[in-house]
């Protein structure tokens, strides 16, 4: 008679996600990452097979939380300058109000794997990819509604403040100074006129 599981899939893999954003994924151990999903070593690797399996489904539940709080901030009916000063306004508050400082899922595996990690690197691209999308057509509705310089390219400019964004959210695990964040948002901002 086959055993069945008896965890929560979903618990299990949001607690795998956590403790790899807080430590990564060379330094988060087997014997960690059991205690906090709260499964034994077999059943880690009867259900994900590997810690690098494991660490990329835990990325792609970063990736799709992310894209749903897009997705909420877009559907929202808020003038695309709004969006963008908030999501902005939103990397301030996560840079200084996590004690932990663990910046971005995402652009820590980028820095800790993508360059060696076939893997890593083509879910971190899908995920980098999306918010140039989010924000290329930000660009382009800013531009609609009179609110942006005319003589911008959308994806240049929506690149631009993807890596303004990211740029930020790694001084903020060193420096999680909101004067000098603001600074730096304040004037990423500045080129939509």
């Amino acid at each position: 008679m086959a055993r069945t599981k008896a965890f929560d899939r979903t618990v299990a893999l949001e607690r795998a996600k956590d403790l790899f954003w807080c430590k990564g994924y060379e330094a988060a151990s087997i014997q960690e990452l059991t205690e906090a999903m709260g499964i034994g070593r077999g059943s880690l690797y009867e259900t994900y097979r590997s810690k690098h399996a494991l660490f990329l489904e835990a990325l792609r539940l970063s990736r799709e939380q992310n894209r749903l709080d897009a997705g909420r901030l877009l559907d929202e009916e808020c003038a695309p300058r709004d969006i963008i000063v908030g999501i902005f306004a939103r990397v301030v508050d996560d840079a200084v109000d996590d004690p932990g400082r663990r910046g971005c899922m995402i652009v820590n595996a980028i820095t800790e794997l993508a360059a060696h990690d076939r893997l890593v690197e083509v879910e971190a691209r899908e995920a980098v990819e999306h918010v140039e999308t989010g924000l290329t057509w930000l660009v382009e509705e800013g531009q609609r509604r009179g609110e942006f310089r005319l003589d911008l390219d959308p994806l240049t400019t929506a690149r631009f403040l993807a890596n303004s964004i990211n740029g930020m959210r790694v001084t903020g695990k060193a420096r999680p100074d909101r004067a000098a964040l603001e600074g730096v948002a304040s004037l990423a901002l500045s080129v939509l006129g």
